[in-house]
């Protein structure tokens, strides 16, 4: 049965006047902060944003198509993929699915498209335009149909959500929603690439969307431009029809709630939330300590390097635990190496020294119990290992679980890693990382996550 569209007064009167996305003319660029923009910083913002690029020959073009909060990530995309795409984008705010029918044509030119990454959804919304359900769909079905035809491989990025700040947001979430399974049944149709934005940012809009809009932060609009150029790159390195990168959010824009990466325990069932850290903001959250090496927050990640004077980039997270399952994502920027791992808490373990730790490189990973510091007989053990490829410049998902004495380690499309010992069914204090890779080369982690496993 076909879903309907809820449109009272009450949210048309938001959507025109809230700064959201209302404005044909151009709506303001991310804020600085939580600090509503300027009108003067918006025009600097859009005439930067869309200000026509050259292509570095050799590289793949890609067309990117959204309305003012796809302008809001163009140039920290740009930036993210610099040296591996020429990333355009439309010359306007590309509104919504009616208007985008008259004007789809001139917006793809004549030239070559390798990858397009598109979205409508907020200006469907707007007063006077008020797009029905059945209406989206069929909009949104003629506009794949002309993109497909050029030989580009789709992205469909969800429409992100509405300000949950605002009490009338629910009757537009509603429509939004739906708007989000129309499109999304068109793409599995059509096996079309899904970047879904709508479930990346909704568990972290109180960090990352600006007060009472639904435009970002500047700061909100780099994690976002983040997940897009990741989708881009999975897109550019598969086949027709290649599944974007896994999502990081809490919960798709249709279907039934799901874990980011894809990823879920082996040893058991996830229990109570005990963790969840993300780095939206410029300063070290509570809770973290360093001990070696170089740590910051920057553009919505943690990251860590090794100090030329040093052997290791030593950090931790104080988080009491035992049967527990670890996920955070994590990419290699110049470091040749990273840790994960877990330490016995005090009095609970005659062993002096670390339990066990993930050890990730560029060519290989692995599951390593520590020595007895105690015992000087005592040696490292590797207890599982595999050699795999884990590329410079790309996320990945690792989902660390330990239940008594066993030990499994997973990331998206590697096999899992296996270990046990009777050391291991201890409580444990916290996670303890380490990064090694001098010359500047960092590591960088984001959405941290620790459940009680059951």
């Amino acid at each position: 049965m076909p879903c309907k569209t809820i449109f009272p007064l009450l949210l048309v009167s938001w959507l025109s006047a809230a700064a959201a996305v209302a404005t044909g003319e151009g709506p303001g660029p991310p804020a600085s902060g939580r600090n509503p923009p300027t009108r003067a910083n918006a025009t600097k913002y859009w005439k930067d944003a869309l200000v026509p690029v050259k292509d570095q020959p050799g590289l793949p073009r890609v067309l990117l198509i959204g309305d003012s909060v796809s302008v809001g990530y163009t140039l920290a995309a740009r930036e993210e993929l610099k040296g591996a795409a020429n990333v355009h984008r439309i010359p306007e705010n590309a509104g919504h699915t009616g208007k985008a029918l008259e004007k789809i044509d001139g917006w793809l030119g004549n030239g070559k498209w390798d990858v397009i990454h598109f979205n409508w959804g907020l200006h469907d919304l707007r007063q006077g335009v008020g797009t029905t359900v059945e209406q989206y769909e069929q909009n949104l079905r003629k506009l794949v149909k002309k993109m497909q035809a050029g030989g580009a491989k789709l992205i469909w990025c969800s429409t992100t959500p509405l300000p949950p700040d605002v009490p009338r947001s629910a009757a537009g979430t509603e429509t939004l929603v739906a708007y989000n399974a129309a499109a999304k049944k068109i793409m599995d149709e059509n096996k079309i690439a899904i970047d879904d934005l709508y479930a990346f940012a909704r568990p972290q809009l109180a960090k990352i969307q600006a007060p009472r809009s639904a435009h970002f932060t500047e700061e909100g609009s780099k994690v976002l431009a983040r997940q897009v150029a990741r989708s881009i790159r999975a897109v550019l390195k598969g086949p027709a029809g290649a599944a974007a990168t896994p999502l990081k959010g809490a919960e798709p824009a249709a279907g039934p709630p799901r874990a980011a990466g894809g990823l879920e325990p082996i040893l058991g069932k996830k229990g109570p939330l005990l963790l969840e850290e993300k780095f939206a903001g410029a300063a070290l959250p509570k809770g973290w300590s360093s001990k070696a090496g170089g740590l910051r927050v920057a553009d919505g990640s943690l990251r860590a390097s090794q100090k030329n004077n040093e052997r290791l980039c030593l950090f931790s997270r104080v988080q009491p635990m035992q049967d527990a399952a670890i996920q955070i994502d994590f990419q290699f920027d110049g470091a040749r190496g990273i840790n994960v791992g877990l330490n016995p808490s005090p009095g609970e373990s005659k062993k002096r020294g670390h339990l066990f730790s993930v050890m990730i490189t560029p060519a290989m990973w692995n599951i390593t119990r520590h020595q007895d510091r105690r015992d000087p007989k005592s040696k490292v053990t590797v207890l599982a290992s595999a050699p795999e490829k884990f590329e410079r410049g790309k996320w990945y998902t690792l989902l660390l679980e330990t239940r008594g004495d066993d030990v499994v380690a997973q990331v998206e499309g590697k096999k899992p890693l296996r270990a046990a010992n009777k050391d291991f069914r201890v409580k444990k204090p916290g996670i303890e990382f380490r990064v090694a890779g001098r010359d500047g080369g960092e590591a960088r982690f984001d959405n941290l996550r620790v459940w009680e496993l059951k």
